[in-house]
């Protein structure tokens, strides 16, 4: 009786879609843990959607996941089976004999193939989040058929008909099914194959533990031109990250949305003045960057240099894809946290906000006529700061930089910063000076925590600066002791870009 008001009621709440021709060519499914909050307990639209795709299966379904435990879902993938639909099933050995064990277990009581991975003696996961029906639609993303998937994070997928690559995941299906010996001891066809999608766009897929899926994102950021949107719960491969740095150089406009990161990463991003924010009002299942507004890239593979069994897709000019992507990620985006405390927050210094104050001064009132800082503390001592690299005569140089011999022997110093217009300014220009500091003795790099707010000048303010202006900052060193050097870093972004 429980399978039976289990069938019938999703028979009602996730109607058909009308065989094959009912599935569209391609379409995007989000996640959003804020809709129901508050709400009667629903169905959520990606979960019915998903019934519905598998629902529309005539021959096959092939189902690589790493959760289950959505009902809507289970009951879908039986009643393909029991309508003479070939359902086969793979997923990770702890999620079949750990957390989601019931649910594959219905899958297997109803005469559903279930498989784990046994290609290979590594602990290798089965990350996957993909579905094949029919060897002609692939739905993929980063999304799981999971509770907290759905209901709990934001998550994105994606649904592309290509037969070619359709037969490119049902071949990685097989090798995981039939447990076929997986990476270097397998077989993989190199260069990935590009692949037609209907409608219009192509497509290939990459795999993880057969190749390093984080190459295949470094050489989209090589090519991006215009802007980039990254969006990823775990940012720690330092080579994206080098290669955002580059983008951003270039003139491409960045900006990078996570949860979870490397340290050094995130302040090295952040020090550069990429966009950067952290998604803690909900949590961030999302994978996936935008490129130019045309070339989507998603799939399970975490920003890591993890060796999963994973994909990651290539989507390019697909459908209006990219573009419902990126309108996801301006939803979280201004749901996030910019890296830097805002202006006038309680954390701050009273240099920070001092600094603050005088940028803003300086925005609309000469250099000669800003007042004195004001400040309880006067350097006493100072010097020319070493260059260490850029040209001889920067548009803005640092000239000079005081210190206050009282903050001797703590951890937190004082400094004031002298700097100084050399030449004309163009318009749209911007310059941030950038206070950061790394240990000598460590090869950790520079450390640069949100409290540490950039001064950032436009042109106008450049114009401003008739005499030279002194700006104060303070640094707060960790504890015990240890040999660090103060970094200033003054960048420019001209405008247009670079």
């Amino acid at each position: 009786m429980r399978h039976l008001l289990t069938f019938a009621l999703v028979s009602l709440l996730v109607p058909c879609w009308p065989a094959q021709q009912g599935l569209p060519n391609s379409r995007a499914f989000f996640s959003d843990p804020t809709a129901l909050r508050g709400a009667p307990p629903k169905v959520a639209g990606i979960v019915r959607d998903f019934s519905r795709f598998i629902a529309a299966a005539q021959t096959s379904v092939r189902f690589a996941m790493l959760r289950l435990d959505l009902p809507e879902v289970v009951s879908a993938l039986i009643q393909a089976r029991e309508a003479g639909v070939d359902v086969r099933v793979v997923t990770d050995d702890d999620a079949r004999n750990g957390l989601f064990r019931s649910y594959y277990r219905q899958l297997a009581d109803a005469g559903i193939a279930v498989q784990t991975d046994r290609g290979t003696v590594f602990n290798v996961n089965v990350h996957n989040k993909f579905c094949v029906v029919d060897e002609t639609w692939v739905w993929t993303g980063d999304w799981n058929a999971s509770h907290g998937d759905t209901y709990s994070t934001w998550h994105a997928a994606c649904l592309v008909k290509s037969p070619g690559l359709a037969r490119d995941y049902v071949v990685q299906f097989d090798k995981l099914f039939d447990g076929e010996r997986q990476g270097f001891e397998g077989r993989y066809e190199r260069p990935r194959p590009s692949h037609q999608v209907v409608g219009g766009g192509r497509a290939r897929v990459h795999f993880g533990f057969e190749e390093v899926l984080g190459d295949v994102v470094v050489s989209e950021l090589a090519a991006a031109k215009q802007r980039v949107e990254v969006a990823h719960v775990v940012f720690r491969d330092q080579r994206v990250a080098t290669a955002l740095l580059a983008a951003w150089r270039r003139g491409v406009d960045v900006r990078v949305l996570y949860t979870t990161a490397t340290v050094r990463l995130v302040q090295n991003i952040a020090r550069f003045g990429v966009p950067i924010r952290r998604l803690v009002s909900e949590s961030l299942g999302a994978k996936f960057v935008v490129v130019d507004g045309r070339r989507l890239v998603t799939g399970s593979y975490n920003c890591t240099f993890d060796p999963d069994h994973e994909n990651l897709v290539v989507l390019d000019g697909v459908g209006g894809l990219a573009d419902a992507y990126a309108s996801r990620f301006e939803l979280m985006w201004q749901r996030a946290a910019p890296y830097f405390l805002p202006a006038g927050h309680g954390l701050l210094t009273a240099e920070g906000r001092a600094r603050d104050a005088r940028s803003a001064r300086l925005a609309e009132t000469a250099a000669s006529a800003l007042p004195p800082l004001g400040l309880s503390w006067a350097p006493d001592s100072g010097g020319v700061p070493e260059r260490t690299f850029g040209p001889d005569a920067p548009s803005l140089e640092v000239v000079r930089v005081g210190w206050h011999s009282a903050d001797a022997g703590t951890t937190t110093k004082r400094y004031s910063v002298t700097l100084k217009r050399n030449g004309a300014v163009r318009q749209g220009d911007r310059w941030r000076v950038v206070m950061s500091f790394s240990e000598l003795n460590h090869s950790g790099g520079a450390r640069l925590t949100p409290k540490l707010r950039p001064l950032v000048l436009d042109a106008a303010a450049l114009r401003h600066m008739d005499v030279e202006a002194e700006f104060p900052w303070s640094v707060v060193f960790p504890e015990g002791e240890g040999l660090y050097r103060v970094d200033l870093d003054v960048f420019q972004r001209r405008a247009g870009g670079g």
